[in-house]
């Protein structure tokens, strides 16, 4: 069973949509990054400012993954973008 997670994010930077996909601050999401612990669509990224984009997967070892979906409506204020992380149980 999936629970599907929405959450505005400032932009679609890689510390940015972990921090709102695994529930933690942007500055965790950072450490966590930098240390090796964050892999995007399968390769490890040490990058905070990787960009994101629609369909990815993103998995923070120990925490699961998730599929970043982003939806195609307009958003009023162009520096908050909608963001959905679909996260998958740990196996």
């Amino acid at each position: 069973k999936f629970v599907l997670i929405k959450d505005t994010v400032a932009s679609l930077r890689l510390d940015s949509v972990v921090s709102a996909g695994f529930a933690m601050s942007r500055e965790k999401a950072g450490e966590n990054i930098k240390a090796g612990r964050v892999s995007l669509n399968s390769l490890e990224c040490v990058k905070t400012d990787k960009p994101v984009t629609e369909g990815d997967f993103i998995s923070l070892r120990g925490s699961g993954k998730m599929h970043c979906i982003i939806p195609e409506h307009p958003v009023k204020s162009p520096s908050c973008r909608p963001v959905a992380c679909r996260p998958f149980p740990v196996i």
